[in-house]
């Protein structure tokens, strides 16, 4: 009995599928032969923001690469919602669990933030991406989230478009609960299509990032309520709570079919 798609492996490749489509697959050839020990005939998923994903069969295996033929699309090309992750980067483990969860909350680009606070100060990009990568084919997402080079707070505020609704997790001064921003979206942020949320490093934000902060014409100071979160967790907090108001959670979705374990 052929399995269902959302219970094969999925793997992110780049390129143009359609049915019939024969594709090798090279840097998967270790994940596919050697961890999961598939052979010919095997059932996989391949996918990526432009063909969306095809449900495929495993039709040859060489030394370094592994032959693919797409014979379903399951998963059409979608747009994910247009949200931004602007966070400084913290401790290596903690950094990834933001990368990953983050990808699994949708987010559409991450963008690393330096302030005068931020312990770490060099970033494995290479790590990171494959992170991004390895999250949407766990989380069944058909796009990868855009990973940027660090840049200081003050090249990203010059540079932040003013359409683009900014989010600012404020840790102390006049904020409004970041349910009832999203609840009611007051002028002049009405325009909740593109939004960014920014968090802050391990030290806290300094008085003067504050303030440039706030002067910024598309930033809304908001508030994750009366805990003291740590950097990571209030930024997946912010962005699973736009994700409920004004995200994709917000859409009805099909149920999934039940899981069957194999056992009965």
């Amino acid at each position: 009995m052929q399995k269902p798609h959302h219970l094969l492996p999925r793997f992110f490749v780049e390129g143009d599928f359609s049915n019939n489509t024969h594709v090798t697959l090279m840097t998967q050839h270790h994940q596919l032969v050697h961890v999961r020990r598939l052979g010919v005939g095997d059932g996989l998923v391949v996918f990526n923001a432009e063909a969306g994903a095809w449900r495929a069969e495993m039709t040859g295996i060489s030394k370094k690469s592994v032959q693919v033929r797409c014979v379903q699309q399951v998963q059409a090309p979608a747009p994910m919602p247009d949200v931004w992750l602007y966070f400084a980067p913290i401790k290596s483990g903690r950094l990834e669990n933001i990368i990953e969860k983050a990808t699994e909350l949708g987010v559409g680009e991450l963008c690393p933030i330096i302030t005068q606070h931020t312990q770490v100060q060099k970033i494995n990009m290479a790590r990171l991406q494959s992170i991004c990568i390895e999250a949407a084919e766990q989380c069944e997402r058909l796009t990868i989230p855009r990973l940027h080079a660090p840049q200081t707070l003050k090249e990203m505020l010059a540079a932040h478009a003013p359409d683009r609704v900014m989010l600012f997790c404020a840790e102390a001064g006049e904020v409004m609960p970041i349910h009832q921003a999203l609840a009611s979206a007051p002028p002049p942020h009405t325009a909740w299509s593109k939004v960014a949320i920014l968090t802050g490093p391990e030290g806290g934000f300094s008085a003067e990032e504050l303030a440039l902060v706030r002067q910024h014409a598309s930033a809304l100071a908001v508030g994750l309520g009366p805990l003291i979160l740590r950097a990571d967790t209030a930024a997946l907090a912010a962005l699973a709570c736009w994700q409920s108001w004004h995200g994709n959670w917000a859409a009805a979705t099909a149920p999934r079919p039940p899981y069957q374990h194999a056992g009965g």
